[in-house]
């Protein structure tokens, strides 16, 4: 078992992105699957939870905006110099919190940042993917319509 998890650490480091994109391959892969399932269901039923869902995604991001600031559009680096300046003002002398407390403060903080970013990406990749099943329905029901017209134009 540590043979495999070594020789697939070191693949990772020698060719970082072919691993990457190895992986962004076997999830598209997945998520397609899942578009051709989720296409089965009615045009007006991939709507609606389509809606649905971009709604929660805004009522989501509204409310990570407003306790830890949008850090898709702020970023790391910033994130990371706020949490340092938040870690210092914490432990400055005559703070009453040790540098313990206000460690696990400021990293309890910003794990829970960090966890919202990746609920938000996992919104995202549920969008991509209804997305997704309601073009392969529209496909569908254009097909569909295409060869009823052909059907009536040989049939005359």
């Amino acid at each position: 078992m540590t043979d495999l998890i070594n020789n697939a650490i070191i693949k990772s480091l020698s060719k970082p992105m072919r691993s990457t994109f190895e992986a962004i391959a076997q999830a598209s892969q997945s998520d397609y699957t899942l578009a051709q399932e989720l296409a089965k269901f009615e045009y007006s039923e991939l709507q609606h939870v389509k809606a649905r869902i971009e709604m929660e995604k805004e009522a989501v991001d509204a409310k990570l905006g407003m306790i830890f600031g949008n850090i898709r559009k702020i970023g790391w680096l910033p994130t990371a110099l706020t949490a340092f300046a938040t870690f210092y003002s914490l432990v400055k002398e005559g703070s009453s919190f040790s540098w313990i407390e206000a460690a696990a403060i400021v990293t309890t903080i910003y794990a829970l940042s960090g966890l919202m970013y990746a609920i938000c990406f996992r919104i995202d990749r549920c969008l991509v993917t209804l997305q997704s099943a309601i073009r392969m329905k529209d496909e569908q029901e254009h097909v569909a319509k295409s060869c009823s017209q052909f059907d009536k134009a040989v049939n005359k």
